[in-house]
């Protein structure tokens, strides 16, 4: 996918601009001092000096932000925005903002580095008593039986190619993976898995556990995974399946094998976040507990049929 392709998926994307356009439209207050961070497009920023913001910063560490900076002057905003090319963690601002806005969310959340971020724009851009836009991501979770095809398609591919391609399903059946899904793959109602505060001091590893009760009789392949993006307490933008048209995946998150499931059989699920870490453990009743791990996308030394040195290729 080209540069271009990735900013047009997301600005077709008409429920993300317009949750988040209407986000910002109602968060802005006359006068104020607004960042915000990722700007891409600067399609954010633009809405926030247009609801009537003093001064708006709008950053980005790419060459999108003189696309960026071209249109805000074709739009008659070019002495309201201040556009930056920087990393917004290594900034510091003429005048802290009282507004800082970052759509830097990934499928699930946490992959655009948002906690990290907004961790370090709290001590450096924002004043005192300052807010965040998001300021909480709610990380959801339901167990799921659709996915097994993300974790066994090597096999055909070792039929084809005539090669043992076992270490590269080991691996698969340890890492995340984008899918898209709808509500009758769920075997039970989704759950809040783990909470992101994104405006106060985070804890040294947010985690959460959720419990379900399978519905239906099936194949449990994994969970999936969605975000809820929320502001002062309500609820902002989610990409809860069916998403159709999002320019955000669903996420899945395999269980290894699939397991055999009934209607009323427990499962509880412990979601684990430390950046670049994110762990998922599932235990199903009447069945061991099984724990995975990964590191931007690859699993942890001991999950994987070697002596670990794929992770670090």
């Amino acid at each position: 996918m080209s540069y271009v392709d990735w900013h047009r998926e997301m600005l077709a994307d008409k429920r993300r601009v317009c949750a988040f356009a209407q986000a910002v439209r109602q968060a802005v207050r006359p006068g104020e001092v607004v960042a915000d961070v990722g700007t891409g497009t600067g399609l954010l920023a633009m809405v926030a000096a247009r609801a009537g913001a003093g001064q708006v910063f709008a950053i980005d560490r790419g060459p999108i932000i003189e696309v960026a900076r071209q249109i805000a002057a074709d739009n008659g905003l070019a002495e309201r925005i201040t556009f930056l090319r920087a990393e917004a963690r290594d900034l510091r601002l003429p005048e802290r903002a009282d507004l800082v806005v970052g759509e830097i969310i990934g499928s699930f959340g946490v992959e655009e580095n948002i906690l990290e971020v907004f961790t370090e724009c709290r001590q450096s851009l924002l004043k005192a008593g300052g807010r965040l836009l998001p300021d909480r991501l709610d990380l959801c979770v339901a167990p799921t039986s659709i996915g097994s095809e993300l974790v066994t398609w090597t096999a055909t591919l070792s039929r084809d190619l005539g090669l043992d391609l076992r270490a590269l399903e080991a691996m698969a059946r340890h890492t995340p993976a984008g899918m898209r899904a709808g509500r009758e793959h769920l075997l039970a109602p989704g759950e809040i898995g783990l909470v992101i505060d994104l405006a106060h001091e985070r804890p040294d590893l947010p985690e959460g556990e959720s419990h379900f009760t399978v519905r239906r009789p099936g194949r449990m392949c994994g969970l999936l995974g969605w975000f809820m993006a929320v502001h002062q307490g309500r609820a902002l933008h989610s990409t809860e399946p069916p998403n159709r048209g999002s320019s955000w995946a669903n996420t899945f998150l395999p269980t290894g094998d699939p397991v055999e499931v009934e209607a009323g059989q427990k499962v509880a699920v412990k979601l684990g976040y430390d950046d670049p870490f994110l762990s998922w453990e599932i235990e199903v009743e009447g069945h061991e507990a099984r724990a995975f791990h990964q590191f931007r996308g690859v699993p942890a030394d001991e999950l994987l049929p070697s002596d670990g040195e794929a992770a670090n290729t």
